[in-house]
């Protein structure tokens, strides 16, 4: 199954120079999994209720280009387990 999540960069998430922080791509990586949970018709406390814990064990992060504010989407892939971010190219 494929999923596909659409972040918006919101002003907070940026620097003076409008850039996006890099604290906030987990934020969007754990939004994209819950969208990513719910296309199965159910949600983190279903999972955790029946026993399913879902930790994030690792994180690596490639930054290719900078994301930047008002002009960024990003894209999750669930298939390919990536974030895809575009944006003003630099």
């Amino acid at each position: 199954m494929h999923a596909r999540t659409k972040v918006t960069v919101r002003y907070a998430e940026t620097d003076r120079m409008g850039i996006v922080h890099h604290s906030n791509y987990p934020i969007w990586y754990e939004i994209a999994r819950n969208d990513y949970i719910k296309m199965f018709g159910i949600s983190y406390t279903d999972m955790e209720n029946a026993g399913v814990m879902t930790p994030l064990l690792n994180l690596s992060c490639h930054f290719g280009i900078p994301a930047d504010y008002p002009h960024l989407g990003a894209d999750y892939h669930s298939r390919k387990n990536y974030f895809y971010i575009h944006g003003k190219a630099y």
